[in-house]
Formats: C-alpha cells, sequence, structure tokens
C-alpha cells in the first residue's frame, strides 16, 4: 500500500509525537524536551528523549530513533503502511481510496510526488523572480514603501519579500524559460486563464509574501497593493501543496523563538513588523479564523499562546473563535488588548517594541477575557444584567476543567458581585447535567448514523471504534482501537457473518494499581490474568488505565475467526509490543464507590443486552440508583429502550465522572460477557438492594443513639429497622 505525500504530512501534522509516544512511555518535561525510560531496551536511568518540535524521538543508549511513524512501527511491529493506517485513524485523517477501493499503486504514489516536488520548485523560482523584480528598477515604489513600513533589507530577506510588477505575462514568461509549464503555473495558481483562451498574470502590482510550511517549502503567496485599491491583499488558492486552513504563516521562523509561547496576529505585515522590532515569536492565520488544524499544528511546537487581534467587533470574534479552538487542544491561553483602533504592526511603530511587550505581560487568561465581554455585554449594575452576566459567567465556568481553577473563580464571582458560592455552584452543577445530557443526545445521533450505514443485522462491539454492521449479525467481544478511557460506539463485524471473535487477544494483565481495585470491588482480572501478555504501563497517578484494543477483530472474510482481535483493555497486543497505557488518571478507588461499581455493572449489562431493562426497571427502579449520575445515565437509557431506540455503551459515558467512566470501560470490556447475562443482572440487582438496606440500617441506628429524635419518631424508627433487617434476612434465605 502507498500514500501520497501530502497524505503523510497532514497525518504527522495532526498527530502530536508527544500523545503518540505516552500511549507507550511514561514520560516528564525536560525544558524543550521530554524523557523516559527506552521501551526498546531495558534501563533504570531515562535516556529515552522525544523533541515535539521535530517531532522526532532518540535514546541514548540503544540509539534507536526517527520519527512518530517509525515509532508506531517498532512499538507495534506494523510495517510503514499499517503505521499510516494506525495515526491516520488516531489523527481523524481519512485515508483516501480509489474506485475499486484499494489503495494507490506505487507508480501513481511516485507520479503524484514528482507533481508535488515539481510545484515546489516552481514556487521557489516564482519567489525568486519576485525579488529580482523588488531589487530592479520596477521595485522602486515597492523599496519606498517597506521602508515607509519600517522593514529594513534584512527582514525582507528573512521572510523573501518580492513585488510582482505591472506586466501582463511577466511571470509566466518567466517561469515558462525556467521549464514550467502553463498548466503547472495554473495549478499552483501563479496564473489565470482569460475568456479568450490566453493565461495572465494572477499577482500584479503588489508586494508579494511568500508563504511556508512548516518545513520552510514555499506552498503559495500573499500580494498587497500599495495604495487604496481592492482587494487590498490577494492570495493563492488552495492547491495541491498548499490549505490555509492547515497552514501557519512565520512558522517556520517562530517554532525556533526561545519564548515558551506564541504570539498569534491576524495579518503578514502584523507579523513581519514585530520581527523586524525583535519579537521572533509571532504566527498567523492566512486571512482565516484559526481552525483545529492549525491549533494541533502549533500545538506541536507550543503548550501557550497570546492571541492578538483588532480590536473591532470582527476582531474579538475571531479572536473567541480561536480561543476556544486553542483552549481544546490543551493550548493554555491568554488574550492581549490593544488600545481601540491599533493593530500590532501600528501600535509597535508607533509605540515601540517595550510597550508591546508591556501588553503581552498583561494579557488575560481565557476566563478573565470571556467574563469581560460578558460583563460589557451584560452590566451588572442592574438586578436584570446582574442575572445574565451571572447566568452567562457560568457558561464560562463549566468549560474549566479543573477543579481548583473552578473554585478559584466560583470565589471571585461570588465576592464580586454578592451571590452565594452555594448558588453559582447550584447552578454549575445543572448546566454540567444538560451538557452532558446534551452530549449523550448528540453521540446517540451519530451512533443511530453509524448504525445507518451498516449492512443488515449490524454486529454489536462492547468496546471498539465506531463502524458499520456486520452482514451475519454475530455479537463481537470487541472491535478495532477504541479511546484510551471509554469503549467506543460499535465494531466493524466480519463480512460473511461468523464468530468474530478474535484470536490471540483476549483480556491481559491491567496495571498494578487497576487490578488492586479490581480484587477489591469484585470487577476486572487480577493482575497476572488473561492470555494477551504482561503488564501495560501504568498511569501516571496510579491508575488502571486502559491499553489500546486489539487490531482486525472483526470476523473473517467468510466467517472464520479474525487473526489480531479481541478486545485487550490493558496489557500488550498480540506480537508483544507494548499496549497503550495513557496518561493515568486518579486512583480509581479514590473516586468510585463500591455500590457505584454494582450500579455501574447494571448500566453496563443493559447498554450490552437492551433487552434486559424490563427486568432491571421491574425489580430496581433505576431513577433510584444511589449515584446520581448513574441514575440519570439510567434513566435516559430508559426513555429511549422504550421508545424502541437502542443504546449503547459509549451513550452511557458522557453521563460518568472520569473515575466512573474508567471503571464501566472496564466492566463493559471484561465482565458483561456472561453465560447468563440475566442472571448475572438480578444478582448485582439484590447486592444494590442489600448495599442500600445496609445504608439504611445504619443511618436508623446512628438516628436511634443520636438521643436527639422524639419518643414518637424512635417507635417508627424502631419498625422501619426490623422492617429492614427481616427484608435482609428474606433475601439471604432466597437469593
Amino acid at each position: 500500500m502507498f500514500y501520497s505525500d501530502d497524505i503523510i504530512e497532514k497525518i504527522r501534522q495532526n498527530c502530536d509525537i508527544v500523545d503518540v509516544v505516552s500511549r507507550v512511555v511514561r514520560l516528564e518535561e525536560k525544558g524543550r524536551n521530554f524523557f523516559g525510560l527506552c521501551p526498546f531496551h531495558a534501563e533504570k536511568t531515562p535516556s529515552f528523549s522525544v523533541n515535539p518540535e521535530k517531532g522526532i524521538f532518540y535514546c541514548f543508549s540503544c540509539n534507536r530513533g526517527g520519527d512518530v511513524f517509525k515509532f508506531v512501527m517498532e512499538t507495534e511491529g506494523l510495517d510503514f503502511a499499517g503505521a499510516v493506517q494506525k495515526l491516520a485513524e488516531l489523527a481523524r485523517v481519512e485515508l483516501p481510496e480509489d474506485a475499486a477501493g484499494s489503495r494507490r499503486s506505487a507508480a501513481e504514489a511516485a507520479r503524484e510526488r514528482e507533481r508535488r516536488d515539481r510545484l515546489h520548485a516552481m514556487n521557489a523560482a516564482a519567489a525568486g523572480v519576485f525579488q529580482r523584480t523588488l531589487g530592479g528598477r520596477a521595485g522602486g515604489r515597492a523599496r519606498e514603501y517597506l521602508r515607509g513600513r519600517r522593514i529594513g533589507p534584512e527582514t525582507a530577506a528573512l521572510f523573501g519579500l518580492g513585488y510582482a510588477g505591472a506586466e501582463r505575462e511577466g511571470l509566466r514568461r518567466s517561469l515558462l524559460a525556467e521549464g514550467f509549464t502553463d498548466d503547472e503555473q495554473l495549478a499552483g495558481g501563479l496564473i489565470l486563464k482569460g475568456k479568450d483562451g490566453g493565461y495572465f498574470d494572477r499577482f500584479r502590482s503588489r508586494v508579494m509574501f511568500p508563504i511556508a510550511d512548516v518545513s520552510g517549502r514555499i506552498v503559495a503567496f500573499g500580494g498587497r497593493v500599495m495604495d487604496d485599491a481592492q482587494p487590498k491583499y490577494m492570495n493563492s488558492p488552495e492547491t495541491p501543496v498548499y490549505s490555509k486552513g492547515q497552514t501557519l504563516f512565520g512558522l517556520n521562523l517562530a517554532k525556533s523563538t526561545k519564548e515558551r509561547f506564541f504570539l498569534i496576529v491576524e495579518g503578514y505585515m502584523d507579523l513581519i513588523t514585530l520581527r523586524a522590532h525583535g519579537i521572533d515569536n509571532a504566527i498567523a492565520p492566512l486571512g482565516t479564523a484559526l481552525t483545529p488544524a492549525q491549533g494541533k499544528l502549533m500545538k506541536r511546537f507550543r503548550d501557550e499562546a497570546v492571541i492578538s487581534f483588532d480590536s473591532d467587533a470582527a476582531g474579538k470574534k475571531a479572536a473567541l473563535r480561536g480561543l476556544d479552538i486553542l483552549d481544546a487542544e490543551g493550548v493554555d491561553v491568554r488574550v492581549l488588548s490593544l488600545p481601540s483602533g491599533k493593530d500590532p504592526d501600528e501600535f509597535v511603530r508607533n509605540s515601540g517594541a517595550a510597550a508591546f511587550l508591556g501588553l503581552i505581560a498583561g494579557a488575560a487568561p481565557l476566563v478573565d477575557y470571556k467574563l469581560a465581554l460578558l460583563e460589557a455585554e451584560h452590566p451588572p449594575q442592574s438586578a436584570d444584567g446582574k442575572a445574565k452576566f451571572l447566568s452567562g459567567a457560568v457558561g464560562v465556568l463549566c468549560g474549566i476543567k479543573s477543579s481548583i481553577k473552578r473554585d478559584v473563580y466560583v470565589k471571585k464571582l461570588s465576592a464580586a458581585h454578592g451571590v452565594s458560592e452555594q448558588a453559582i455552584y447550584d447552578e454549575l452543577r445543572a448546566a454540567d447535567g444538560e451538557a452532558r445530557e446534551r452530549a449523550a443526545r448528540e453521540g446517540m445521533a451519530r451512533g443511530g448514523a453509524a448504525r445507518g450505514s451498516g449492512a443488515a443485522g449490524g454486529a454489536r462491539s462492547a468496546a471498539g471504534s465506531a463502524g458499520g454492521g456486520a452482514q451475519g449479525g454475530a455479537r463481537q467481544p470487541g472491535g478495532a482501537a477504541g479511546s484510551a478511557y471509554q469503549p467506543g460506539a460499535r465494531g466493524a463485524g466480519g463480512q460473511g457473518g461468523g464468530s468474530g471473535n478474535g484470536q490471540g487477544g483476549g483480556p491481559a494483565a491491567p496495571t498494578r494499581q487497576g487490578a488492586g481495585y479490581g480484587r477489591e470491588s469484585g470487577y476486572g482480572p487480577d493482575a497476572g490474568d488473561g492470555r494477551g501478555g504482561g503488564d501495560g504501563p501504568e498511569g501516571q497517578s496510579g491508575a488502571g488505565a486502559r491499553g489500546a484494543e486489539g487490531q482486525s477483530g472483526g470476523g473473517g472474510q467468510s466467517g472464520g475467526r479474525g487473526q489480531g482481535g479481541g478486545p485487550q483493555p490493558f496489557g500488550r497486543q498480540r506480537g508483544g509490543a507494548p499496549a497503550a497505557g495513557g496518561r493515568g488518571r486518579p486512583a480509581l478507588g479514590d473516586e468510585v464507590a463500591l455500590g457505584s461499581a454494582d450500579e455501574l455493572f447494571v448500566v453496563a449489562l443493559i447498554a450490552i443486552d437492551n433487552g434486559l431493562w424490563k427486568t432491571a426497571s421491574e425489580k430496581e427502579p433505576p431513577g433510584g440508583f444511589a449515584n446520581k449520575n448513574i441514575a440519570r445515565a439510567a434513566e435516559y437509557m430508559g426513555k429511549n429502550i422504550e421508545s424502541g431506540i437502542p443504546v449503547f455503551a459509549g451513550d452511557v459515558v458522557p453521563f460518568l465522572s472520569p473515575g466512573e467512566a474508567d471503571v464501566f470501560a472496564g466492566i463493559v470490556a471484561n465482565d458483561c460477557h456472561c453465560e447468563n447475562n440475566a442472571l448475572a443482572l438480578e444478582q448485582k440487582l439484590r447486592d444494590i438492594a442489600a448495599a442500600r438496606s445496609r445504608r439504611r440500617m445504619a443511618e436508623i441506628i446512628g438516628m436511634l443513639e443520636s438521643g436527639s429524635v422524639p419518643e414518637s419518631e424512635r417507635e417508627r424508627l424502631k419498625e422501619q429497622l426490623a422492617e429492614t433487617v427481616a427484608g435482609m434476612r428474606q433475601r439471604r434465605r432466597n437469593p
């Protein structure tokens, strides 16, 4: 199987090598690199390093190294094509297929690679033409313009600035002389075709800004007029080597900055002027709002950013979109506010670099910036304004993942606006519940779409990635790799039906902490159990994080058994490669009570077999579960099942806390495939009822011993105690 260079590069840009390696190696950040114990040889002192800026790994002891594709090949025993497919799935990059559904041939891949190389060479040649024109007689006005913007020869040379002359076909003739055809120039967006069939240059009478990819190759151009003509800016169209939503202007230079953060500005001139004044960490999206792909690309090199867009309404909206995208990528982002009507270019030229650096130092954190915008929109001086502001503020605080940070802002809002902390927390809990239900509904809609795309009789998978149904309708315990902490929706079944159980998989050993919780709660295999191999790497906080699922869990082409599959929630994959361990969670026993684990087991059984809902609802109304998250999940499941809408394990997860989701995932993967799920359900329901009785008995005894209960109430409590004890004895006699 062969893949084009643009697909390989797209996957590389969307895969954070630190995240990929962290699934196998426990990494610790030291300066710009990350270090851990080498997965390729035994060692006690970390000598294995990962450089996120260069996208490479290297062990200083055994001298193994390479890029993210090489790491996946080495650790999972895959060839290059297999590593591409694995990382494409991780990065959610769709691999192209031809009409017959097969991958491109080697000859096609070679032709595409040659075409891209030609376009890169042509862009470099065009940049040379523009630069020579800038330095020649025709470029006098452009040189004067750059001097007026305080851009000297050194800065112009650093960015490769040039000038497109006024001639209709000046660039075209120059490139034809260098061997680049009209078809190539059209494909690269450098010329246009007129109505008369003739060709003419796209860029004329403009200062030219070459746009480079992260490797420094010129992929496109931007051109700016020097007067009030419109359009002020003109950019290259999308081409085989350029996608504006996946490119950041100046990143090839800024990635080497010594600053810990990137400064995101709006335009070419902002960035170039800042660089001319010694500020070397600026990058810019290309005439568009920041995209998720650009956020991922930036995250490869820095975890912090300061964003500075224009102070008008459009600029604020663009900044907000960028803030949310960067926040979703895990970037610590702040907002730089400039005086009204100013942009970084104008501000630095008028006030100097020192003043601008002072503004950067005072940049507001994301939450503060959003709250300030809300306060400006809804001044809290009136009761109505205060109510609207606080309602919006609750929505902002819901996006804070850290409970400590959320608590800080709750106290701040309470003190500033005279509202009790409890009232804010109540609103937060309500908003969190609504968000979980909304996520569950969206997940259900996505699941329905996926189910609709499957063939007749679709197979269900307890833990796997979304996929179409199998024609034979066989149940599978595991499909392709799910996410690190929760089961995926469904795995694809074999084309001809068959058993669908993968060989060589099976539950492998969990981490020691995860196994300890399994023994304590009665769920999950003990350490050392399973057929799949040795212990997986421990999560950083001692949690039993789930490893990668076995590949190819679906049934064979003719209904046979898949060779590489079976769920492997914890240990190693077939062939001995370490399974993904994730970055860990808090110890599960600290977060999920044993009674909640029983309730999670019931919900998991119902998710695996919706037919059990009737029995569960009759014997123990799930809305009465002690754990409110699980109770809400059960109520949601019941409404859908009773309406004829199937519910899957993935629909439950949005209602759960992180710790609960971990336990739920382990139960679904390991324990919900009993010989008789109905008997297992009845046993767990009895356990839940017994636990509820024990809790009630303890409450009554505590009240009776407190001495503060009136005599009339004491008699009633004694009767309740007697009934509770009798019920417990009855359940023991008739299990």
